[in-house]
């Protein structure tokens, strides 16, 4: 039977890095992260379709390689636009535990932990939740396909054996050593933010807006038994 190559894709802050490090301690295969991760923040300022259609058109090249896979969050963006044939798998986190991951990742500097949630992050995530919610729309119509592999946070970064599982759902079976109590993308340098503390802020002292609540629970409705 032909082996496909695979794209596996979700949120940011899902645990994509711990993945892709743990898929590629296979010696047959070669699993990058998000490749094209340094351009991303160029791409972000042009014009949105000439920008995922050219990272689609980097990934479509890269899984003609044989015995690749890669696992890129961005990719859920431009899914349609990638032309290969592949099997596709997606991570599955809690909505509410990825935004706090991603708030007690932002830079807060000690100019600004006065007053930091008014004058610096509530506009940061106001901005940002609006893209949160709409990808949680296309992550849902990704996985209306029951073809795509859906791939649990909690037991791929808690459960060795599943990881063992799901590899072989991509046709990888000689995974390496894996070290599931090691981090693979911590958060900011203490040296430079001394004052900010990894998981410092939870739903109840980030005073979660409550008319954000709808637009996550309907996924963790739908989803929540997949996390």
């Amino acid at each position: 039977m032909e082996t496909k190559n695979f794209l596996i894709t979700g949120m940011g802050r899902c645990g994509t890095a711990f993945l892709a490090k743990a898929l590629d301690t296979s010696k047959k295969w070669s699993v990058t992260h998000q490749p094209d991760r340094d351009n991303d923040q160029q791409g972000f300022r042009q014009e949105k379709g000439a920008y995922y259609r050219e990272r689609a058109k980097g990934i479509s090249n890269r899984l003609t390689k044989p015995f690749y896979g890669e696992v890129n969050p961005m990719a859920r963006l431009f899914i349609d636009e990638i032309d290969a044939d592949i099997v596709l798998g997606v991570i599955l986190r809690d909505p509410y535990d990825i935004w706090l991951s991603y708030v007690n990742r932002i830079t807060v500097g000690p100019d600004t932990m006065n007053g930091w949630w008014n004058k610096e992050l509530q506009p940061s995530l106001e901005w940002n939740y609006y893209y949160f919610c709409n990808d949680l729309r296309v992550l849902d119509s990704i996985m209306s396909n029951p073809e795509v592999v859906l791939i649990s946070f909690v037991s791929m970064t808690t459960n060795i054996s599943y990881i063992n599982s799901i590899s072989r759902k991509f046709g990888i079976t000689d995974i390496g050593q894996i070290d599931i109590s090691k981090k693979v993308n911590t958060s900011l340098n203490p040296l430079k933010y001394p004052l900010h503390t990894q998981s410092q802020y939870t739903l109840d002292n980030l005073e979660f807006p409550e008319k954000w609540r709808g637009h996550f629970d309907w996924f963790v409705d739908r989803w929540g038994n997949k996390f």
